[in-house]
């Protein structure tokens, strides 16, 4: 290439990327414009729980993204702690405050339905014929009217240290006592066999939610036999020591990060932890499969809903409809590390997690033909926080009886119910 040609193309790269700043500088005045103008851009306000700096990450670059394409608006998003979030919804709409979407966890959106947080939204058959077929709708509709779409599926699975099941000959558990036996066996000085998180009342919730319907239990029926084995449980891994301290304290993310330094060998925690996990410096390999289902092989479907609040206009209702679409989505399922729930999506495994299921991810927890459900109760915050009551009292060193902890908690779980 002659001296020339290279001039040439310098020259030529330079008038480039004087072109590019040129339009990005216009495009950063054209608000400010408006602004002089007496045009002020309107404001699509959204709320998320996300904590992890990835999540936060894409959907910041995806409301920029759409910024870009429409001058007249801005986004503003704003991440609530999940112990926080019922809270801070709650006195926002007394206060006639809230946001214009909401991103919540599925379980959480029935009763925010029933406070009215909430817009119907129009459901087409061609909008509902994208989703995953099997996908419960209950969480997101009251009355045959929907208030939300389900966003993504974010299961809960069994994390553990591949190297340590390897270096001590464990089997992967099959059932809760296995759990147990594993957890003995591969805990050693300084390292707890397995963990949960019990922060707040949702994960603890779940957690137990988790346990009492693999073994055939519901929340209706806690003091029967499954419900006084789930609390049994906990207190035999009380007494045993393989449990952490502080699991009171403890965030789904705090659990992701005591894994990820090696303390904690096995933990039930949602798949949208990867996003932590690789972040992370981690010197071992990861597994993880599936929670052990002893009586019935049922899909706890559980994850993240969304909706537009009374408050939201038409330009929330046109993010909304952004979000779903299929690039969109695709980036921002990837970034989560969530199961996508429309089938037109693509979804690929990363690599740095072993997933030991039967099939694919999407295919075990979406595709398959595994009964799936979800618990709907638009009781669910008052019942959640009677089952963290019982958990923690389950923790604590010298506990009750668990048949007494089963029969305290299901009265104030009937009462809560009976209330709502």
């Amino acid at each position: 290439m002659s001296k020339r040609q290279i001039l040439w193309g310098a020259v030529l790269l330079t008038g480039i990327l004087i072109l590019v700043v040129f339009v990005m500088f216009l495009h950063s005045n054209v608000k400010e414009q408006h602004k002089e103008n007496g045009e002020n851009p309107k404001t699509i306000r959204m709320m998320a729980p996300y904590s992890a700096g990835p999540q936060k990450q894409i959907l910041e670059e995806v409301a920029r993204d759409y910024e870009r394409d429409h001058e007249d608006i801005e986004i503003e998003i704003e991440y609530i702690p999940e112990e926080n979030y019922k809270r801070e919804i709650g006195l926002r709409q007394d206060e006639g405050t809230n946001a214009d979407i909401i991103i919540c966890s599925s379980s959480m959106m029935p009763p925010l339905i029933k406070m009215g947080i909430f817009r119907e939204l129009e459901m087409t058959l061609e909008k509902r014929n994208r989703y995953v077929q099997g996908i419960p709708w209950e969480n997101v509709m009251s009355d045959g009217k929907y208030y939300g779409l389900p966003f993504f599926y974010d299961p809960y699975l069994l994390f553990y240290n591949e190297d340590v099941m390897e270096e001590n000959q464990a089997q992967l558990p099959a059932t809760w006592e296995d759990i147990i036996n594993v957890g003995l066996k591969i805990q050693k000085l300084g390292t707890y066999g397995f963990g949960f998180a019990a922060k707040n009342s949702e994960e603890a919730a779940q957690f137990f939610s988790l346990m009492l319907y693999s073994r055939g239990g519901s929340i209706y029926s806690i003091d029967r036999a499954q419900g006084v084995q789930c609390f049994q449980d906990i207190e035999t891994m009380v007494q045993m020591n393989i449990l952490p301290p502080n699991l009171i304290n403890t965030s789904q993310g705090d659990l992701a990060r005591r894994f990820a330094e090696g303390e904690i060998q096995m933990m039930v925690n949602q798949l949208s932890c990867l996003t932590i996990l690789r972040s992370s410096s981690i010197s071992f390999d990861i597994g993880m499969t599936r929670l052990p289902g002893e009586i019935t092989d049922m899909v706890y479907l559980t994850g993240e809903n969304i909706g537009l609040t009374v408050n939201a206009g038409q330009e929330a209702e046109d993010f909304l409809d952004y979000l779903f679409e299929i690039d969109t989505y695709e980036k921002l399922g990837s970034a989560m590390e969530m199961l996508p729930v429309l089938q037109d999506v693509s979804y690929e495994e990363k690599g740095g997690a072993d997933y030991k299921g039967e099939a694919g991810l999407k295919s075990d927890f979406l595709d398959g033909t595994n009964e799936k459900f979800s618990l709907v109760s638009d009781a669910w915050f008052s019942v959640a926080e009677a089952l963290e009551e019982g958990i923690q009292a389950a923790l604590e060193t010298y506990p009750e009886e668990a048949q007494m902890i089963a029969e305290n908690i299901q009265e104030a779980v009937r009462i809560s119910i009976l209330e709502n």
